[in-house]
């Protein structure tokens, strides 16, 4: 009910507020001069579906905010025309590359998990110069293990990981490795090294930066096997990392926690599987 409250509550600051108050508004909108637009997706589209992806495509790189519907039934390539769209928005001669910032969301997990998979071959086929950045957002426990490598835990986790890689030279961590089992016996003989130097006097001597050193390297390690950040670091992170992708994947139960994030998107892609809507 709350999050219902919010979401009317900031319905106020849409650019599309004329339109869903009073829809006849997007009649006025003038018809387009034909004009050819490249089609810049990843899969091959029948024409019906490329038509309408281009048009929407055409309607969503305009100045004017404006809604488009399409519908559909089950097995017409709702997901793959979706995906599509959202590489046009990033990649169409018309826009500057990843320039956009778009918000997939759909009322399921399972049909958001479909698109952020697709998204991600997607951005897999790019050079590091020229990939998006996306991430899911939502719960951790209700996304599919296939993307989970796109949420934020899993994100910043990685992240923690190269940074725990440049200060310890000597950790030999693979995919190979149980990570985090690894990390808790690195804890141990660290913790051991470090009651061994308390033993010594080692105020005001070089031993001491290599003491506070070693208990940095035990804290960030503990972060990493615990999953555990302190609230503000929290907060930051996921500012930096939603503030810097591209497109975001999430629910619209969790629209409004993503909304402490991120205010402003470009473009909103919203897919409604079970009435063939998208």
């Amino acid at each position: 009910l709350f999050g219902a409250f919010n979401a009317v509550y900031q319905l106020e600051q849409s650019p599309l507020l004329k339109e869903i108050l009073d829809p006849m508004e997007l009649c006025k909108i003038k018809p387009y001069p034909k004009c050819n637009i490249q089609y810049s997706g990843c899969d091959e589209l029948n024409n019906r579906q490329k038509d309408v992806l281009l048009r929407t495509y055409r309607h969503a790189t305009e100045s004017t905010p404006n809604i488009t519907l399409i519908q559909g039934p089950p097995g017409t390539g709702k997901s793959c025309v979706i995906a599509n769209l959202v590489h046009q928005l990033l990649y169409g001669n018309e826009v500057r590359i990843l320039d956009q910032k778009v918000l997939v969301c759909a009322q399921s997990n399972a049909a958001v998990d479909v698109i952020a998979e697709k998204l991600f071959d997607m951005s897999q086929t790019k050079s590091p110069d020229k990939m998006f950045r996306l991430i899911r957002f939502g719960l951790l426990e209700r996304i599919s293990t296939k993307v989970r490598h796109a949420t934020l835990p899993k994100i910043i986790e990685r992240n923690q990981i190269r940074k725990l890689k440049a200060i310890c030279k000597n950790l030999q961590i693979d995919h190979k490795v149980d990570m985090k089992e690894y990390l808790r016996n690195e804890i141990l003989k660290i913790e051991a090294d470090i009651e061994h130097m308390k033993l010594s006097n080692v105020k005001n001597t070089v031993q001491e930066e290599v003491l506070l050193e070693k208990q940095r390297q035990i804290q960030l390690m503990r972060n990493i096997v615990n999953g555990v950040l302190r609230p503000e670091d929290e907060n930051s992170l996921y500012n930096w990392h939603l503030k810097h992708a591209n497109v975001v994947c999430t629910t619209l139960s969790s629209c409004v926690k993503l909304s402490k994030y991120v205010c402003r998107y470009q473009h909103i892609c919203s897919l409604y599987t079970e009435q063939g809507i998208y």
